[in-house]
């Protein structure tokens, strides 16, 4: 965990290192103890952007963690293997990471499956075309599990939007299902709003939104961890739909701040996941609807470079 929390800083100071560290990393991915092997895929991935010599080796050892026993492990290593594939160096590997990720529809639960339908949705993004060629058992896989599943199941959402990544990239591969697809969706879309709605209808929860604002910023600026901010982008992004304007009104430049610092990271050489780009750019463009961060935006937009701001738009659906 303390090389994956130092890895920024090694890559810009220490290059001649990188190697010896990913070498170290490596070793540790075998180690007896649950622990060690998650944070060992957690940490990785970190130091690729400085030493992607070393991809051919870190795939393979990932893949096979991504089929640990442990749960555990297999989150970590799939969020690891998420980050390795926003690089763009896996052409070669997706035969083997696709049969892994046949592996994980076939044995994942609950929290590894949902980070497995995530990294669908990017193996889709980075290499659409060997999907359709090598990988069309996956996508048959995925699509049976979407006709298949209850709007109230903890992961409906998650392949809900890999099936979306999944249709706009590979129209053409489903021409013949789109109908049912369609009539899957409107299903899932229908059963969430009936929820949504008597969740509304029960008052007493609403006021206790607020109170969980200042943890939830506090988890937005986490420094270390894109896993933590994608969460706390996500509850923030549930409860500004859910509560009145002004009560966000005290935080907004607190928000400003930390949506800031993450769009950054991607200047910096950090390297931030794409669902927490994703994210953050959908929940931004909520608050600029529903509270003055659409006016005060501008003032932290300038301090982000055009090529970035470019790549949010075309990719992550940063709001103009």
């Amino acid at each position: 965990m303390a090389l994956g929390i130092i890895a920024a800083s090694c890559v810009q100071i220490v290059p001649q290192h990188l190697r010896d560290i990913v070498q170290l990393l490596l070793r540790l991915l075998s180690s007896p103890q649950p622990l060690v092997r998650s944070m060992a895929c957690m940490s990785i991935t970190q130091f690729l952007p400085g030493c992607s010599e070393m991809v051919p080796a870190v795939v393979p050892a990932i893949l096979e963690r991504c089929k640990d026993r442990n749960k555990q492990v297999q989150t970590f290593a799939v969020v690891s293997l998420q980050n390795i594939l926003s690089l763009g160096t896996v052409a070669p590997f997706m035969d083997p990471i696709c049969q892994t990720l046949l592996v994980g529809l076939k044995t994942y639960k609950t929290k590894s499956l949902r980070k497995l339908y995530q990294c669908i949705g990017v193996v889709i993004q980075v290499a659409p075309e060997h999907m359709v060629n090598n990988g069309s058992f996956v996508l048959a896989a995925l699509y049976e599990r979407f006709i298949a599943i209850q709007a109230n199941d903890p992961t409906a959402m998650v392949l809900f939007e890999s099936m979306a990544l999944v249709v706009n990239n590979l129209a053409g591969f489903w021409v013949d299902a789109l109908p049912r697809l369609v009539d899957k969706a409107v299903q899932v879309i229908n059963e969430t709003a009936y929820a949504v709605n008597v969740w509304k209808q029960s008052p007493e929860v609403v006021p206790l939104l607020p109170h969980f604002l200042e943890h939830i910023v506090t988890g937005l600026k986490h420094p270390t961890s894109p896993h933590v901010n994608w969460s706390a982008v996500w509850a923030l992004g549930e409860i500004c739909q859910r509560v009145e304007p002004m009560l966000l009104e005290p935080i907004v430049p607190q928000i400003g701040e930390a949506f800031l610092g993450i769009f950054q990271r991607r200047t910096s050489g950090q390297l931030a996941l794409p669902q927490l780009l994703e994210a953050t750019c959908f929940t931004l463009m909520l608050m600029k609807h529903t509270s003055t961060l659409g006016d005060k935006w501008p003032s932290y937009a300038r301090h982000i470079p055009a090529n970035t701001l470019q790549e949010l738009q075309s990719q992550y659906g940063y709001p103009a």
